[in-house]
């Protein structure tokens, strides 16, 4: 496997249709359990609310198809257009096996600007097939290391 490694996302027709699935299995339930115990205002704004969760969280996933990821040898990962480079993997990451959790601590532009902290979900839709497999070994291997050699002060 050779470093630096491009990949360029897309979005996930099975989280797409998983995120609407359970949103709506989610209200559903939510009316039913509630239809009499609750004024229809209340339901309503629950229902409301709902909706408007299914909709962000599918915009996040498609705005998946818009990003690339640059894996380097260092453990170091860059994401663009987003404008994060260089960000530290932490603790947090982990390699599910069916799913890849990133969460990364990248330093931020600017006099003023904090260290931006972000996470991201990656399935195997999200990346082309071949792509897959060096994402998770980078996950392991690459940042994993450098998560630990910071962890031990850089030894």
């Amino acid at each position: 496997m050779r470093f630096p490694l491009e990949i360029k996302l897309h979005s996930s027709i099975r989280q797409r249709a998983l995120l609407v699935g359970f949103h709506s299995l989610t209200a559903v339930a939510l009316a039913a359990a509630a239809w009499r115990v609750l004024p229809a205002v209340a339901i309503a704004t629950m229902l409301l609310a709902l909706t408007g969760s299914t909709f962000l969280a599918d915009r996040a996933e498609r705005k998946k198809s818009e990003l690339t990821l640059l894996l380097d040898e260092q453990g170091l990962l860059t994401i663009t257009p987003a404008g994060i480079e260089g960000a530290q993997m932490l603790a947090g990451c982990a390699d599910l096996g069916w799913a890849v959790w990133l969460h990364w601590n990248a330093p931020a532009i600017g006099p003023d600007a904090a260290m931006r902290r972000g996470y991201m979900m990656l399935v195997p839709d999200n990346l082309p097939p071949t792509e897959w497999r060096g994402l998770r070994i980078w996950l392991r291997h690459r940042a994993g290391a450098q998560h630990s050699a910071s962890a031990d002060g850089g030894v």
